[in-house]
């Protein structure tokens, strides 16, 4: 761990001396990392020639200690930048004389709080606190394809609000971090203080090539695994209040600690993964002004190195779970993706909704994007698409909620674009995308300003609290023809009229930025998902693709992005372990031999497992369906568990016994 005031060694940089006097000085150069503090002895290779006694006067504003060490310390206003930052000029001294002279401190920083996802034909940065690709100074670090300038989209970040028991609202959201903060990275914490700065903000960046070589290597001499395996944040600080279990791991010996050098890996997502921590918790909310909620975010983006696959060539997942760490049950609970999608030069952009596959889209309004800038796309521009393939869990009802009628036939409900609706399993639905409103639209749609504006806006009502209508810009004001809706611009996607509750338009259906009369402008949106639950220590999830498609041929690659994203949701449905953290090292887990099963299910009081040896005590584990750890013990003589304080919903059993771990869901009532 970095430590805070280290005592660092000056490297000497071999430049000619520069004489004033009797005072010789010497360039110096220091590493920092963020939010470290170090004192640079700038006078170990400075001197004087008769060797009298030199001294520090000044070092350019920074601070002094004991007229020689300089104190150098780059804090939050450094968030987006890496590398050579500063050059400090600090005046030297004679004490038994007039000499003076000046000395170059050259200060480089160590920034570890983003880091790029770069395995397929995409790159793009992700930040430790939640505020996703931009570099906090105006430029766009999503390149698209990687190996050129051109960014399709400008910034992501996360708004999540609820109400408590006496309806008070909590709200935690961004939109560029430009006059103050919500999020901060890290786990929710009693004490948040230069050395959690320093543990927490960070990424870490791993690829199933690392995970899998230390997997065949931990138990030789001589390995030593690399930083980010040796350090992955499986656990957290409990003295300070932190989670005992944080970042996914497999733990070979099941005593719940992370051991690396014991044969313990990480658990990763795709073919390379990018892992970070952030909370609400921390402080005052200055960006929203919201009252925190008190939650924690565990972030891991996500790619996979398939070139064959030209939609997943072009695809970088986001998973969230997000923990609530108060004691307040909030309900009416929305989360939203806020983006900035920006196709190259942003002021010639349109912006679209899918509803049926629960995403939302950025293309170009003019044939040719920009006039020659180096973001700019030229000719045959691609298109942006953001999907959210499953949003939070929804109240627990007992039931697996059908997708389908009797006959086959979808249902016009929030299975439309939900998950795990009709799959056999009872109370793991998901919500999908449930509202998309692009902004500003006029007076009555500004940039949110006030917590109640931004909850406003997460639930599909204007800035005037009046709600969005069908039609025009989605406003009484801006010829809107109602009726009241939760979709903008749904082009032909919502056949079904889900999201005018079933009621025709009362005008055209057809419904885009072209209709309602729009020139290409800057375009920026909010698409969310809700209402939910959101009880004390439960977990909820987002699942969030970004797809860009090209179309050289008929320059309408707004049209390709819905057959994206019906690729991407029909494959994150079938294929759920290809999403799932042990996707990457699913080679090292042996299939279960042993029968197992687990009566009664639904249950009430025990549950009682057959085939278990009972001349050999098991080992139990209860998970509820976010992975979250809610009991663990020994079974009895008669091969049961009492689940009689469970809330009510789907838990996971899992068994550990002599030939390997067995997984048995059941259904508490």
């Amino acid at each position: 761990m970095k430590r805070i005031l280290s005592l660092l060694t000056v490297h000497v940089i071999l430049m000619p001396a520069i004489l004033t006097g009797q005072i010789i000085t010497n360039p110096d150069s220091v590493s920092v990392y963020l939010n470290q503090a170090v004192l640079v002895d700038v006078l170990a290779n400075d001197y004087e020639i008769s060797n009298d006694s030199i001294y520090v006067d000044n070092a350019s504003g920074w601070p002094v200690i004991s007229n020689r060490y300089v104190v150098v310390e780059l804090g939050n206003n450094y968030l987006g930048v890496t590398g050579r930052v500063d050059t400090i000029i600090y005046s030297v001294r004679q004490v038994n004389g007039p000499a003076t002279n000046t000395g170059e401190l050259y200060v480089t920083l160590i920034n570890e709080s983003f880091d790029v996802l770069d395995v397929n034909n995409l790159s793009a940065r992700f930040t430790a606190f939640g505020s996703h690709f931009w570099d906090l100074a105006g430029k766009s670090e999503f390149y698209a394809p990687k190996w050129t300038t051109k960014t399709p989209i400008f910034s992501k970040s996360l708004w999540i609000g609820g109400q408590n028991s006496t309806g008070g609202l909590h709200l935690a959201a961004e939109q560029y971090r430009i006059n103050g903060q919500d999020f901060w990275a890290g786990p929710v914490s009693l004490v948040y203080d230069p050395v959690y700065d320093q543990t927490w903000m960070r990424v870490w960046k791993l690829t199933k090539d690392e995970v899998h070589h230390h997997i065949a290597n931990y138990n030789n001499t001589g390995y030593t695994p690399i930083p980010d395996i040796a350090g992955w944040p499986a656990h957290g600080d409990t003295l300070n209040g932190q989670a005992w279990h944080l970042a996914p791991f497999h733990d070979v010996n099941n005593n719940g600690i992370y051991e690396p050098m014991l044969g313990d890996y990480p658990l990763i997502r795709g073919d390379m993964s990018l892992f970070f921590i952030f909370n609400d918790a921390r402080d005052v909310h200055t960006e929203s002004g919201g009252t925190p909620l008190g939650i924690e975010i565990h972030g891991m983006a996500y790619a996979f190195d398939m070139p064959a696959d030209t939609i997943l060539h072009n695809t970088i997942f986001l998973h969230y779970d997000i923990i609530n760490r108060s004691a307040n049950q909030y309900t009416n609970c929305w989360a939203g993706i806020f983006a900035d999608i920006d196709i190259g030069f942003a002021y010639d952009d349109y912006m679209a909704c899918d509803v049926e596959n629960g995403g939302f889209i950025g293309y170009n309004g003019t044939a040719v994007d920009g006039t020659g800038q180096p973001y700019a796309y030229g000719a045959f521009p691609p298109a942006m698409g953001i999907q959210l393939l499953g949003g939070p869990y929804m109240v627990p009802d007992g039931l697996d909620n059908p997708k389908t009628d009797s006959l086959g036939n979808s249902l016009c409900d929030v299975s439309l674009n939900g998950a795990n609706f009709g799959n056999g399993i009872a109370d793991d639905e998901r919500l999908g995308l449930c509202r998309f409103m692009v902004l500003p639209q006029g007076s009555y749609g500004t940039m949110p300003a006030t917590p109640a504006e931004y909850f406003n806006y997460l639930q599909g009502i204007w800035a005037d609290n009046t709600y969005l209508l069908y039609g025009g810009n989605g406003h009484a004001g801006s010829a809107a023809y109602g009726p009241v809706c939760s979709f903008m611009y749904p082009m032909d996607s919502d056949s079904c009229n889900f999201g005018t509750g079933g009621i025709a338009p009362n005008g055209p259906q057809y419904w885009t930025e072209i209709t309602a009369g729009n020139q290409p402008f800057d375009r920026k949106a909010i698409g969310s998902s809700g209402p939910f639950t959101f009880n004390p220590g439960d977990t909820h999830q987002l699942d969030i693709a970004f797809l860009v498609l090209f179309d050289s041929i008929t320059n309408q690659p707004v049209t390709k992005i819905p057959d994206g994203f019906s690729y991407i949701k029909d494959l994150f449905l079938s294929s759920p372990a290809m999403f799932d953290v042990k996707t990457s090292v699913k080679e090292v887990f042996v299939p279960a031999r042993r029968n197992l099963k687990l009566y009664p299910n639904p249950a009430t009081g025990l549950v009682n497992v057959s085939g278990l040896n009972s001349s050999n005590q098991s080992v139990y584990r209860i998970y509820g369906v976010s992975g979250n750890l809610i009991t663990a013990g020994v079974f009895g003589s008669n091969n049961s568990v009492d689940v009689s304080n469970l809330r009510p919903g789907l838990y996971i059993l899992n068994v550990l016994t002599d030939d390997g771990a067995h997984s048995l869901k059941f259904i508490k009532q």
